[in-house]
């Protein structure tokens, strides 16, 4: 049996998952186009959009975009990433490479829950 807490979280839940991929599209348009920076924006938007829960939506979101370029970045050219990665693991302190490659895809997780937390945070103002 679920509990009411549960119940309720499910029911924010549902129907997140267009909101998810068409704000992972919005944001990797706008990472491309604009600057990683503004893909807050993206999550904004699926946080607008999601209501409660959004900050879950914009993370999602931003996440996923940052996740596929890494992923296209690995493709596309995989030893100078893999070197781009060690010689930032070295500034960093000693990272090892694909720990550079994960606080990215963090902080885009994080850029995404902000701006996702905005947007709910908005739709709860202007409606």
């Amino acid at each position: 049996m679920k509990s009411r807490r549960m119940k309720r979280l499910c029911r924010a839940q549902r129907g997140m998952l267009p909101k998810v991929l068409c704000g992972g599209a919005a944001a990797l348009v706008i990472h491309l186009v604009i600057g990683w920076a503004w893909t807050l924006a993206a999550g904004v938007g699926a946080g607008f959009w999601q209501g409660r829960c959004g900050w879950l939506a914009g993370a999602g979101s931003v996440g996923l975009s940052f996740s596929l370029l890494i992923a296209y970045n690995f493709v596309a050219a995989p030893v100078p990433v893999g070197r781009m990665g060690a010689v930032m693991g070295g500034i960093m302190g000693g990272l090892p490479p694909a720990a550079v490659f994960v606080l990215t895809g963090l902080i885009g997780l994080l850029i995404g829950a902000v701006g996702g937390g905005l947007g709910a945070a908005a739709r709860q103002i202007i409606t």
